[in-house]
């Protein structure tokens, strides 16, 4: 174990939501890494994913996240936070399932969760709670008419914005996300990743996304950790993946929405070539 790294896993054995399980040898991330987890095992993918988000404990293992180590879930007290404080509130997480109140506000929503991270006991707590979320939305791209909106009066690339805004809320260096191009159409899909690039790429932002588009995980990430069959069977630079799985890439690609910004397969294949 070192400190050096975010998270340090060894040995840890995952339950995923399919009750069956799922085994980690070992995988190490360090601050600042662009990490996509991709492949066919959706449901791995899942697991991982709330796992280093502290939202699931494993079944056995040894996980270290920033150099402490994090005990298994406490079933006497199910809601305790497995992580340090002071690293969870360095986390910002976007989930597929948007985690927004359905019966208030998105700019009800902001101010519940900056008021719950920031508290109100001051005045200056009080406007930022207003302010804050309406800067972080307008970084975005959103329009800030959505703001008056409940969630079922957004549409998808809203939804997501609105999603995305949660995790960026309190400025955090670790970003989790979860498929966030889920139900797009190509030019939703555009800007999202265009958005996020702008935010995260070329930043000392640590991102963890989970996406089964392998567009966007190029785009986003150098790193990628690719599952299949209920196991890792790639950890490293995407452009050696390109090299050593250039056909599997193909045929996974070939089979997800082209459009404006992907036409070809011709393409694809200069692309990583």
């Amino acid at each position: 174990m070192s400190e050096n790294f975010l998270w340090d896993l060894s040995c840890v054995t995952l339950r995923a939501r399919d009750n069956n399980f799922r085994f980690l040898s070992e995988l190490k991330i360090s601050r600042g890494e662009k990490i996509a987890i991709v492949g066919s095992d959706i449901e791995y993918r899942r697991s991982l994913l709330r796992l280093l988000s502290g939202l699931e404990a494993p079944k056995s293992g040894a996980v270290f996240v920033d150099g402490v180590s994090i005990p298994g879930r406490d079933e006497r007290d199910p809601w305790r936070d497995l992580f340090p404080k002071n690293f969870r509130r360095k986390m910002g997480i976007s989930l597929q399932s948007d985690a927004l109140i359905s019966n208030v506000s998105i700019g009800e929503c902001f101010e519940t969760l900056f008021r719950f991270k920031y508290g109100d006991h001051n005045e200056g707590l009080k406007q930022g709670a207003i302010r804050v979320p309406r800067e972080v939305a307008t970084s975005l791209g959103m329009n800030l008419s959505c703001l008056e909106k409940r969630p079922a009066e957004l549409n998808a690339l809203e939804k997501r914005l609105a999603s995305l805004c949660l995790a960026f809320l309190t400025k955090p260096s670790i970003l989790m996300m979860d498929n966030p191009s889920y139900a797009l159409d190509d030019e939703a899909w555009s800007y999202l990743d265009s958005t996020i690039a702008k935010l995260v790429v070329g930043t000392q932002k640590t991102l963890v996304l989970s996406t089964g588009d392998w567009i966007l995980a190029d785009s986003l990430c150098d790193r990628w950790i690719v599952l299949e069959d209920k196991k890792i069977i790639f950890d490293g630079n995407k452009k050696a993946f390109r090299s050593t799985y250039k056909k599997r890439l193909t045929d996974q690609l070939s089979t997800q929405r082209w459009g404006k910004i992907r036409s070809t397969i011709e393409e694809l294949e200069i692309k990583i070539a």
